[in-house]
């Protein structure tokens, strides 16, 4: 009987010797005989666990801790009452799980955006919801000194000086999987509105301003702004003059002044 494994290996492998098939024979040989880097699992069952997102630092500085989220159910989109563990392993410990904290603000494509802040060596972030909004959790590992800033992050600056966010209520209601729920969008009814767009936050201060509002955004004609979809891509650059959104596929470019 042939089972998905057996076939997902075997086209593999047909796939493999397709392409090679191109090549010089010397070429096939090396392919063929080179060694893969080995692999190992660093969490156990009863639990579930994931990564962050893909292009968030989730290894600390030596190497050792690497984050990851924990949670006691899969198969179904999160719920406002459901949480998460957020926490670190240790690769010098048996893969030891350290536990850091939870969070009520995750979704299954980037958990809660957990990671290490840039130019620091053992502080973590990750997003919550306190009440009636959504916060930012911070916590050095080393101190065990926790603070919260009164906003979410989304992508944060190369010298882990600023963060900036889109509008996760929003967001969740126009696509649905990366923003938050338990939280309503208040301007749901709002095409465009002046107050919710892409923010801006000062990591050591918490002081946060809106610098890209969906008022001020241009949309080609035949888009209808009624289903508005911006993404902040996740990398800010080294200058971090520039970000870059997607509107349904679309790219726009927004510059901070």
């Amino acid at each position: 009987m042939t089972t998905r494994r057996n076939f997902l290996k075997t086209t593999a492998i047909g796939s493999l010797a397709g392409l090679l098939y191109k090549f010089p024979v010397s070429v096939q040989a090396n392919v063929m005989e080179e060694k893969l880097p080995p692999i190992r699992r660093l969490t156990n069952t009863p639990k579930f666990h994931w990564r962050g997102y893909y292009d968030v630092l989730l290894f600390d500085p030596t190497d050792r801790f690497v984050l990851a989220n924990e949670v006691d159910f899969h198969g179904r989109s999160p719920k406002p009452d459901d949480s998460i563990r957020v926490g670190m392993i240790d690769l010098q410990d048996n893969d030891h799980w350290i536990e850091l904290g939870s969070t009520y603000a995750w979704n299954w494509q980037q958990g809660c955006l957990l990671q290490w802040v840039p130019q620091t060596e053992s502080t973590v972030i990750w997003n919550d919801r306190e009440k009636d909004h959504f916060v930012a959790r911070i916590i050095d590992v080393k101190t065990k000194e926790k603070r919260t800033l009164d906003n979410p992050i989304y992508a944060l600056s190369s010298d882990g000086k600023w963060g900036f966010y889109p509008d996760f209520a929003r967001l969740n209601s126009t696509r649905p999987g990366y923003g938050y729920c338990g939280i309503d969008d208040s301007n749901a009814l709002i095409s465009a509105p002046e107050n919710s767009g892409i923010c801006r936050v000062n990591l050591a201060t918490g002081q946060s301003e809106l610098i890209i509002p969906f008022s001020k955004m241009v949309f080609p004609k035949e888009q209808n702004i009624g289903s508005i979809i911006f993404l902040l891509r996740r990398t800010v650059n080294d200058f971090f003059s520039y970000i870059v959104g997607a509107v349904k596929k679309k790219k726009t470019v927004g510059k901070l002044v």
